[in-house]
């Protein structure tokens, strides 16, 4: 996998076209852009997932599309496995794998919940468990190398303790059934909470949540003069009472149809 470094000096490699190369005061302000990175690193995938870009009034331009634009987050707990991927900002493909089947689905990222809700629990049983086991193998282990009778056959006691040592060993390494879920929407995602990550597993659901409100709002506050005035304010006032937009969005989104509508 490159380092973080590697990726900044390809990025300020590459081509970028503006809209009047002839003028020098353009190509010096595209020149002076930079450029944030998040990497594969957050989410273990080997290729960039996002580039964030301060535009200037006086140059526009398009980076190559090689620089890739995606978010994936695979999860892995035991026999189970899931894969996350976002396609094109607009549809999330969910791949589960199982001992002995898999699925594959598709969901519309504006149809996802936004309610994150955390479950996690406590190991401390399962370490009572282990310390008891560990006790009966260091029992068993004693008794072999110090039994009251030399000529009893003490294979058992090795037996014994080997599998208490099993058992300890998946008492306190036995993956937790954490999971962080999506609700709220059409559709409820569950997620390994742990898996690779807690971080990156909070990262990359923040950042769905996000895409699909933006996604929600832009669909919805788009002023089209075409929709009835009833129905664009019904749009409004429910994307201000699910706190996609603030108050000042929404009286600058409803003077703005009013405007064009009056100029239609």
């Amino acid at each position: 996998m490159r380092p973080k470094n590697v990726w900044i000096r390809q990025l300020q490699s590459t081509s970028y076209h503006t809209d009047n190369t002839a003028s020098p005061r353009n190509n010096s302000v595209a020149n002076s852009f930079y450029f944030t990175l998040v990497t594969a690193r957050d989410y273990k995938a080997p290729h960039l997932l996002k580039i964030v870009t301060y535009v200037s009034p006086y140059v526009s331009f398009n980076i190559k599309k090689t620089l890739l634009t995606s978010m994936k987050l695979t999860q892995t707990i035991g026999s189970q496995k899931k894969e996350f991927e976002l396609i094109n900002d607009t549809e999330l493909r969910i791949k589960e794998k199982f001992l002995l089947s898999s699925k594959e689905r598709t969901v519309d990222i504006e149809t996802i919940g936004h309610q994150k809700t955390i479950e996690t629990h406590s190991r401390k049983g399962l370490k009572i468990i282990g310390g008891f086991f560990i006790l009966i193998t260091i029992l068993c282990l004693y008794l072999f190398l110090f039994p009251e009778n030399p000529n009893e056959d003490l294979d058992g006691f090795i037996w014994g303790g080997l599998f208490m040592m099993v058992l300890s060993l998946i008492c306190f390494k036995a993956p937790m059934d954490n999971k962080l879920t999506l609700s709220g929407g059409y559709v409820h995602l569950n997620f390994f909470l742990d898996s690779p990550s807690k971080k990156e597993v909070e990262i990359f659901v923040d950042n769905l949540i996000k895409i699909s409100k933006e996604k929600i709002k832009e669909k919805y506050s788009r002023i089209d003069t075409d929709i009835p005035e009833d129905t664009f304010m019904n749009q409004l006032n429910w994307l201000l009472i699910n706190k996609l937009i603030s108050e000042s969005e929404y009286y600058e989104k409803k003077n703005e149809y009013k405007t064009s509508k009056l100029m239609r």
